[in-house]
This record gives C-alpha cells, structure tokens and sequence, in this order.
C-alpha cells in the first residue's frame, strides 16, 4: 500500500482525501469550526481511531489492529494524518474503521473505499473483537 504508487498523495507524500464532495464539505466545515475561538466546536481531542490491519508491514501473516489517538487536531488534520500513519503500519487497505468520532470514522472508511475495496465504518462500541 506504498504512497509511492497511489496517486491519493501528493508528489511529497502528503495524502489527498479521497471522498465525496458532500464529505470535503463537512471536513472543511469542521476545519473552520475549530479554528473559530467564538464556536463551540473545537479541536478532536481524546478521540480514539482503531482500523483493522489484514496485513501489518512487521508481520503480513498476522492480521491485527492499529490504534491512533488523536490530540488537538481539526477533523482535516486527524484524518490526513491517520491515513499517512496508516500507510506506514499495513501493506493493505483496512476492512473497517471504528471511533470515539462517529465523523473521523465516517470520512476514513469512505478515503478507503477505493476501486472494488469497501472500508466499513463502526461506532467504537461496535468495533468487531
């Protein structure tokens, strides 16, 4: 899942969002929100992010899950980084995406959902065990 070959990166290897117009809405939304000191929403902060791993750089036979917690970062900026992070921990797309942030997980398992992979998005408490 190398960014080198993804054309979801930028040519310095920053990943571009790869989802619906209505989603880049509300990331954009969200990011304005939260550098708006008069707004109530503010920044993701203890919000929990687990994605599964079918296939982890350091053990490929060994499916596991990669947990992210994320600390005063916009929605834009959590989710960019969890897909740059993301892409360093696992050879292959996740098959689901749970958190704490019912709109991080949405806007990640939509970014993974390319081409025939579908990327499921659960509430934390749905997580699969």
């Amino acid at each position: 899942m190398s960014h080198l070959v993804s054309p979801r990166f930028t040519s310095n290897a920053v990943p571009v969002l790869d989802v619906s117009d209505k989603s880049l809405s509300l990331v954009e939304k969200r990011h304005e929100e939260a550098l708006d000191p008069e707004h109530e929403r503010g920044l993701l902060t203890g919000t929990v992010l687990v994605l599964d791993n079918p296939s982890p750089v350091n053990s490929p036979d060994t499916p596991d899950r990669t947990v992210f917690y994320i600390g005063g970062s916009t929605l834009q900026e959590a989710a960019t980084e969890v897909i740059g992070a993301f892409d360093s921990h696992a050879n292959e797309m996740p098959d689901w995406v749970g958190s704490t942030n019912e709109e991080l997980s949405k806007i990640i398992s939509e970014h993974f959902c390319y081409g025939d992979h579908v990327c499921t998005s659960f509430p934390m408490s749905k997580v699969p065990s």
